[in-house]
């Protein structure tokens, strides 16, 4: 588990400790959202090799007992992307969000964003790393 510590902050509010977490539930969420994200992608067309999601949860009031999660938010890389079509991937991504079954559950009790979408173009053939 990987972690850091912010003092205050835009949600921290009354002055409490936030800590970004990286623990079972943000992987749960994490793959969940990526299935259902390019699930998303084949039924409306949108070019997607692979890809990744980064999220992360935010925990306030750590580490007193009062600790809670505040927040996750998902952060998709799409790779083998049209990068003309972001605005596309991004409303994708929304979508996803609104269909994840986890994220679902979860969003009554915690804010479930979706953050920064990342899309990487196709290198073209014979080239590597291109983006």
């Amino acid at each position: 588990m990987s972690s850091s510590d912010r003092r205050g902050g835009q949600r921290g509010g009354r002055g409490s400790r936030e800590r970004v977490l990286r623990e079972p539930l943000v992987a749960a969420v994490e793959w969940c959202f990526r299935g259902t994200l390019y699930h998303l992608h084949g039924r409306v067309g949108l070019p997607a090799d692979d890809g990744a999601v980064d999220a992360v949860c935010v925990v306030i009031d750590y580490p007193s007992r009062a600790a809670c999660f505040s927040r996750i938010v998902v952060n998709p890389t799409i790779t083998g992307a049209d990068s003309s079509r972001l605005p596309e991937y991004q409303a994708c991504a929304q979508v996803a969000r609104d269909h994840c079954f986890i994220g679902t559950a979860l969003r009554t009790a915690i804010a479930y964003e979706v953050g920064e979408v990342t899309v990487r173009s196709r290198a073209p053939q014979g080239v590597e790393g291109a983006q």
